[in-house]
């Protein structure tokens, strides 16, 4: 029980780190030419990660 709740901390960490400096990182990994469009990737990317096909 604690080892699954470690777990399901640990990622709820790497989840909030990403939402947190997403702004920040958003001008390296996406274009910078078109604001809607680099906003729409950054909020995007957590949900498109969260299909998870395997479970």
């Amino acid at each position: 029980m604690v080892r699954g709740c470690l777990g399901n901390l640990v990622e709820w960490y790497d989840w909030f780190v990403y939402a947190s400096f997403s702004i920040y990182f958003a001008a390296s990994f996406f274009p910078e030419g078109n604001l809607r469009q680099g906003k729409l990737l950054r909020s995007g990317t957590p949900t498109i990660m969260s299909c998870d096909p395997c479970g």
